[in-house]
């Protein structure tokens, strides 16, 4: 991933002189995985041997070449699942905003069973969960990829003769990693522009704006995620 994006800044370099100085860094970055992978195919052995050279020096430009694209195979399958458009029975892409659910219960639960069998759904669906700490303003994340995810909040109210009111609370955040990219491919927007390379400028915005928009389809998916999971874990209205 930091090979790739290396390798279109520095190709930024035809619009804007500073993405230049990355090829240095683009270089080093690609020797590593290419000696790498060339000592790998050197030391590796096959069941049968060629009968020519030529076959074996074949074999062997294979088998680097497949070590080359694997990380690059290993990342398109993650970006390829790490969005699911549907996440379960019945969970869709939802508007990313924050909701809201009131659950009234006849029969008191303990908050912490509550929470346990909310989350016990989401992971479910297949998205990674993490609890929050004491010092979160938060109970459960979900993340449906490196750009989106949904915090939950989960509050409850007694009200006598065993009876409660459950409250939930969801709202959707970029994550870090996004809001970083969006931060650098921005300040290097401004950097070119301010530079007057304007078209070099506009290239970054719209990588931006490309960030942006994904983290907002991978937010939508985590809070339709949360959504079904309240629904199925409480029975629950907006």
């Amino acid at each position: 991933m930091s090979v790739l994006a290396l390798g279109f800044l520095g190709g930024l370099g035809t619009l804007w002189t500073p993405p230049y100085l990355l090829l240095a860094v683009l270089a080093l970055a690609t020797a590593v995985p290419v000696t790498q992978a060339a000592l790998s195919a050197a030391y590796a052995t096959f069941s049968s041997a060629p009968p020519s050279r030529m076959a074996r020096c074949k074999r062997r430009a294979l088998t680097a070449a497949l070590h080359l694209i694997q990380p690059l195979a290993r990342l398109f399958g993650r970006l390829e699942n790490s969005f699911h458009p549907c996440l379960g029975d019945g969970v869709r892409w939802t508007c990313p905003v924050a909701r809201t659910w009131a659950i009234w219960r006849e029969r008191w639960v303990a908050p912490e069973r509550i929470l346990q069998s909310t989350e016990a759904v989401l992971r479910s669906l297949g998205g990674p969960v993490r609890r929050g700490g004491e010092f979160d303003g938060w109970d459960l994340e979900i993340r449906t990829g490196p750009l989106g995810v949904a915090l939950l909040l989960m509050a409850c109210e007694d009200h006598g003769a065993g009876r409660q009111l459950v409250r939930f609370l969801a709202w959707p955040r970029l994550s870090r990693t996004g809001l970083g990219v969006v931060l650098i491919f921005a300040s290097l927007a401004l950097g070119a522009i301010l530079d007057g390379a304007r078209t070099g400028g506009v290239v970054l915005d719209l990588v931006a704006l490309l960030v942006v928009l994904r983290g907002v389809v991978e937010c939508g998916a985590a809070i339709g995620a949360v959504a079904g999971a309240v629904d199925r874990a409480g029975g629950g209205q907006s």
